[in-house]
């Protein structure tokens, strides 16, 4: 199942799940929830075989979101989170969002499990998002987002696994409307640090992806529509807990789409 945020990827493929406390975007940016089931989900190319998750914040450029929440409950929850938007000019639009969580998870009352091994959830985390008009009909997206979370995973053997994740990324989008279509070029680094303590051994392990994409959306008529793209994606991690190796890939990827409204009542893609 790919997750995504903004169209950047934020499921873990290396592991297999995806970690939901690390997402850096506060409730009160989100635009938008896109759930993609199907063959569908072909439209979205790498690792979306599943399904596709895609989160869509406000965007500065369009959308004056500004707030201050606070939230309380029981066994201990406490939230608070800010979302900030503002302008710069006619050319430069911005939004900041910071937010931190905690809550009380665990009661511990077996003196054979070290209160070490079941430590209850926290969460601090930042972003920033910009967009510069370049000219009339290019702009320039940047993204950046960090996030410090710690959670209590119960593994298949019953045991409690302390774990720490930090994640930070940066993303970059540049689009045009030019006489050859809409053409968009994006490029982003996800790095992530997850700690993890199993059976009262540390392991460590450090992430990077990168992903450089280009794609030309152009339409031939009225009634069609074409999508081409290509992706690269470098994928890396530590072998833990023996140290020592690299697990990696790479992977080039083509990708087109075809849309053809055959009448104002019946379309294919």
């Amino acid at each position: 199942l790919l997750v995504l945020v903004n169209g950047r990827q934020v499921y873990l493929d290396h592991y297999g799940y995806t970690a939901w406390a690390t997402l850096p975007v506060q409730l009160e940016e989100i635009r938008q929830i896109e759930v993609v089931k199907g063959p569908n989900s072909a439209l979205f190319g790498f690792n979306a075989v599943g399904g596709v998750v895609n989160i869509i914040t406000y965007n500065p450029k369009f959308d004056d979101e500004s707030s201050v929440t606070a939230r309380a409950g029981t066994h201990g929850f406490g939230e608070v989170s800010l979302v900030h938007s503002f302008k710069l000019g006619e050319k430069f639009s911005a939004r900041f969002s910071a937010g931190a969580s905690q809550e009380n998870e665990w009661k511990n009352d077996n003196p054979l499990i070290s209160n070490r091994l079941r430590q209850d959830p926290a969460r601090v985390s930042a972003n920033l998002d910009t967009v510069t008009q370049l000219a009339e009909k290019t702009e320039l997206r940047l993204e950046g987002s960090w996030s410090n979370s710690q959670v209590t995973e119960l593994l298949l053997n019953g045991s409690y696994s302390p774990t720490k994740y930090v994640t930070d990324s940066i993303k970059a989008t540049l689009a045009s409307e030019t006489r050859f279509g809409s053409v968009q070029l994006s490029a982003y680094q996800n790095d992530l640090t997850a700690k993890h303590i199993v059976v009262s051994t540390p392991t460590r392990f450090d992430n990077t992806v990168r992903v450089v994409s280009l794609q030309d959306l152009f339409k031939v008529g009225a009634k069609h529509t074409f999508r081409i793209g290509g992706e690269y994606r470098h994928n890396k991690v530590n072998t833990a807990p023996i140290a020592g190796g690299e697990v990696a890939y790479d992977v080039l990827a083509a990708s087109a789409m075809w849309n053809w409204a055959v009448t104002d009542k019946l379309s294919t893609t």
